[in-house]
């Protein structure tokens, strides 16, 4: 049976520390706005001679001599670092379970104008290559791995629990990551968003978690012509094209293994066929529009659909990333 019947099937669906960097990225330090808090810590960095930015958040606890998994969350479009971090329950999490979290933010479409929602969304570059990315001269693979490098320059790091969450386009930007620095990640999760690129396949098979809601208007199901907060138009792919592409990278049999239901729910696993493949899980929130399960800010339900502020995503998420390590 396809993947497409299985689905069919079963869902009916940021004080600043001293450090160098190599040619690409040059350490820029900045001084905390009043609005970040003691325990949140911004760092700019110089990419291809644009600043570029990012939050940290270490636990509580921290101690330089644990090694901590990291956690990297990419904003959607519009969004930024701080929203992220202050909306999304990760920073709680960080604390409890004992991880660093960073937040990137991605730059505004005209780099050369302050951003803003409306008229200057922060973005991703993240292989779609809708307009506004098609005229930025950005590279955001670069900004990643330089904010990797100047991390662990910074914190103490367990290189083999490094992971990746991107919500939207930040999400489409993840899929990217994962393609090409996948070498270097455990894990990753992707929520309301696509896997833009065809090519080229992940380094290495990297266990998935693709998280999406049955009633999103921006990223339907079944693809196809979608209206942008911003008023554009743009054609989506199915979902599905998603799915089949990772199942195919991530060397795992196209039946599921596992199939259930909790609490608004639904999940299908897919299994690695042999030792060297990764899974596949594929969660939908039943009735979710184009949000991320349990943020405290959403769009509005005219232009996003039905937020999912009684489901925990960072919980759901975390529960599946801390299962993973590099291997050796």
């Amino acid at each position: 049976m396809s993947v497409f019947r299985h689905l069919l099937s079963f869902f009916g669906f940021l004080l600043i520390c001293a450090a160098t960097q190599g040619a690409s990225a040059q350490l820029v330090t900045t001084l905390l706005p009043s609005e970040f808090t003691p325990d949140e810590y911004l760092y700019t960095l110089k990419i291809g001679g644009v600043e570029r930015n990012y939050l940290v958040h270490p636990p509580e606890d921290y101690d330089e001599l644990e090694p901590l998994p990291l956690v990297i969350f990419l904003h959607g479009a519009g969004g930024n670092a701080l929203q992220s971090a202050r909306t999304l329950g990760w920073e709680e999490k960080a604390d409890k379970e004992r991880f660093v979290v960073a937040f990137p933010n991605g730059a505004p479409a005209d780099p050369s104008k302050p951003a803003s929602f409306k008229k200057n969304p922060r973005i991703w570059e993240d292989g779609s290559f809708r307009s506004a990315m098609r005229t930025r001269k950005l590279d955001d693979t670069e900004f990643i791995k330089a904010v990797l490098i100047d991390l662990q320059k910074r914190y103490s790091i367990d290189r083999r629990r490094i992971y990746l969450v991107g919500f939207s386009n930040g999400g489409g930007m993840t899929f990217r990551l994962a393609a090409e620095i996948g070498d270097q990640i455990a894990a990753f999760a992707c929520v309301s968003s696509l896997s833009w690129l065809p090519q080229p396949a992940p380094k290495i098979p990297l266990p998935l978690l693709y998280l999406l809601g049955t009633r999103d208007p921006l990223t339907p199901l079944n693809g196809g012509r979608i209206r942008s907060p911003w008023g554009t138009y743009e054609t989506k792919p199915p979902v599905l094209d998603t799915v089949e592409k990772w199942l195919r990278w991530n060397l795992c049999s196209p039946t599921p293994t596992e199939q259930k239901d909790q609490k608004g729910v639904r999940t299908v696993l897919y299994s690695p066929r042999g030792r060297e493949g990764a899974e596949v899980r594929f969660s939908l929130v039943t009735g979710m529009g184009h949000h991320y399960p349990g943020a405290t800010e959403t769009l509005a339900a005219s232009i996003a659909g039905k937020p999912a502020d009684k489901i925990n995503g960072t919980e759901i998420i975390w529960n599946f990333l801390k299962r993973f390590r590099l291997k050796k």
